[in-house]
Parts: structure tokens; sequence; C-alpha cells
């Protein structure tokens, strides 16, 4: 930024003509340079605040939704990612994951009714069982392939 040299006092700020002087022109200029600069950059402060705000509204909502996720089954399902899936069969059932999950995204599964058999390829295995009533699986895909937490 240019220096700002305050007009000396008693210097003229207009010429013969009436028009401002070279150095008051050049005073005038560099004082609105810093000004709009800040304003400027105020502006653009307040643009992210309100973006990384907003973001973050859509974020929470989100997380919020995904707590929601809870379905009630009794009958073989083919799983969608962030469910919560409570199963109250009588026989056994099959819960089968999703081949097509982004890294990171989670399942849960918990039993209380008969066994449930998760198909899906979970830590190397095709499938993994749920033997034990009020037993609850967590799954986290990984890229490649389903985790068991």
């Amino acid at each position: 930024m240019p220096e700002l040299i305050p007009l000396r006092r008693g210097e003229p700020i207009f010429d013969v003509r009436g028009l401002p002087t070279r150095r008051f022109s050049e005073y005038i200029e560099n004082a609105t340079k810093d000004i709009n600069t800040s304003t400027d950059k105020s502006q653009e402060l307040e643009q992210v605040a309100s973006s990384v705000q907003q973001a973050l509204a859509i974020i929470n909502a989100q997380l919020e939704d995904k707590a929601r996720n809870l379905t009630v089954i009794t009958t073989n399902t083919t799983a969608e990612v962030d469910e919560i899936y409570i199963c109250k069969n009588t026989s056994t059932i099959t819960v089968t994951l999703p081949s097509s999950a982004v890294s990171g995204e989670v399942i849960n599964i918990k039993r209380k009714g008969g066994a449930v058999i998760v198909s899906g390829n979970i830590d190397g295995k095709t499938s993994k069982t749920i033997n034990i009533k009020y037993y609850s699986m967590k799954l986290v895909f990984d890229g490649t392939e389903w985790a068991e937490i």
C-alpha cells in the first residue's frame, strides 16, 4: 500500500483553475484505497463466515437425519448405508450389504429375534451371522470391503 503523507498546513488543494492539485488528488486516492481495501476484506470475511455457517447447518442437519434412520425389519433386506436395522424376525433372515458404498459409510444391525445372516464382503468373508440374541454388528466401509467394528 502506498504511504499516506498528509497535506502540509496551508498547502493549496486547488490550482488557479479550481482543479485539485496533483498532490491533493494522490492524497485522496491513497486515503480511499485504504478504506476500500479494508471494506472489501471485511465484506469478504462476512461472506466466508456466512458460507461456513450455512455449511455447518447442512452438516448438523445431515447428522441429525443419520441418527433418525432406524428401520425395523422382519424379512430379508438389502441394507442402505447410514441406517440402523433392528431385526425382529422369528426365523433366520439375511441382510445384504450394498456393494456400491463409499469409504466411511456405516450400517448398524441389531438382533432382537431369530438369527441374522449379514451377507457381503466383511473382513475377508462373504458373510457373518449374528447368532446371539440382542447382539449387534456395526459395519463401516473402508473403500474395498466392510469392516466390523
